[in-house]
């Protein structure tokens, strides 16, 4: 945004005792449009989360900024400007910007001073003979600098030392014992430990810098978005789940922002009404999201009072509780674990007559936390109107 000003100042030739007269208005939609396309960019290429330590991200950021700048200005010509200025900014703010992310990782390599030669910190989540196999193949294997800080199982009643490596927790610690250890890597055993605690764990170590990885017992069936490596004969994938990604979920709050917006306008007049009416009814319900994360929304105590429900969804909904598309709205059990946001709809809850067990509901999610995407949001919302859900039933049957 300097550059642009002082660019500005030096291509006008404005005074500098006169800027706050001639410095046009429309010079200032320049700078708020570069904030904007800035910030999405950022998004897009997680340049301040998983890609804080990449010089790439950086200019391609940049410069998709300015592209954006120099296509909005070519059909708004109000806002045209020079396009000596456009290429000299370009060009500066990708040497600046770069510079800075130059001296960030410096600092951060001087508070956490680890390089390409330091060990790779590695807990390893499983147990029985694949777990030993591993470990004497990484010791067996000098170049692969990996250092096995601690194994993690299933069971308490499991916690011994195997291999002459101690077994420091359970599954359900591992984000503590992540930090506790400044675990670098995850690596997940199958079939040791199952996919729903795999998919409980990576949900729950919200630190992008984190590896997550998976030896599968077989290739058929992957979790997430995922790079095949192999440590010599073990197959080693790298995961990534969809739904955690931040220009995912930019885009998913955005649009459950504008849904709710608008339809809280449409429905305002009848929806105050009915709020009014069933104000007695209304009680807190508490929904998990994880053992330690839970959240209280306000509904009406009536499996009859579905508009009510769905007017109060909507403000959920706007103040971030909730979203359009979620995990189904049970209340008050711990058995049921969602993993993510509350929806009035969702995958689970349009294929909810075709499921028997748990352990069938429970693919639904882990499908739709691996393929999240804004049109898959958009699929399931436009099957739930055409084919109906469930949506507060949930509320009011006993799971």
């Amino acid at each position: 945004n300097l550059i642009l000003v002082v660019g500005f100042i030096l291509r006008y030739e404005i005074p500098l005792d006169e800027i706050t007269e001639l410095y046009q208005p429309r010079y200032f939609l320049i700078n708020l449009l570069a904030t904007v396309l800035f910030i999405i960019a950022t998004k897009f290429y997680d340049v301040y989360k998983k890609a804080k330590f990449e010089y790439i991200p950086v200019v391609k950021t940049t410069l998709l900024t300015f592209f954006g700048i120099a296509l909005i200005t070519f059909f708004v010509r109000d806002l045209a400007f020079s396009r000596l200025i456009l290429a000299s900014s370009a060009t500066l703010s990708v040497f600046i910007l770069l510079l800075f992310r130059y001296v960030s990782i410096r600092k951060n390599r001087a508070k956490n001073p680890k390089d390409q030669f330091s060990p790779i910190n590695v807990l390893l989540v499983g147990d029985g003979n694949k777990a030993d196999a591993l470990i004497n193949k990484i010791r067996s294997q000098v170049e692969w600098n990996y250092n096995i800080v601690g194994i993690v199982n299933k069971e308490k009643s499991n916690l011994e030392q195997e291999a002459d490596i101690p077994v420091v927790g359970t599954i359900q610690r591992l984000p503590e014992l992540v930090r506790f250890y400044e675990a670098d890597e995850v690596i997940y055993l199958l079939p040791s430990v199952s996919y729903e605690e795999i998919l409980y764990a990576i949900s729950q170590i919200k630190n992008p810098a984190v590896s997550n990885k998976i030896v599968p017992d077989s290739l058929d069936y992957v979790i997430g978005k995922t790079n095949v490596d192999y440590l010599d004969e073990f197959p080693v994938m790298d995961v990534e789940i969809s739904y955690q990604s931040a220009w995912n979920n930019f885009l998913k709050r955005s649009f459950d922002i504008k849904l709710s917006l608008v339809m809280l306008i449409l429905l305002f007049v009848p929806g105050e009404i009915s709020r009014i009416i069933n104000r007695k009814k209304r009680n807190n319900f508490t929904f998990y999201i994880s053992e330690r994360e839970k959240i209280e929304l306000a509904f009406v105590n009536d499996s009859k009072a579905r508009f009510t429900n769905f007017y109060l969804s909507l403000w959920h909904i706007l103040k971030g509780k909730m979203s359009f598309i979620g995990s189904p709205l049970i209340p008050n059990t711990m058995s049921d674990i969602s993993y993510y946001k509350q929806g009035i709809t969702g995958l689970r809850q349009i294929n909810e007559k075709k499921t028997i067990s748990n352990q069938e509901k429970r693919r639904f999610e882990l499908f739709y936390l691996q393929n999240y995407s804004i049109w898959l949001d958009l699929e399931i919302l436009i099957k739930s109107i055409t084919k109906g859900s469930k949506t507060f039933e949930f509320l009011f049957e006993s799971k």
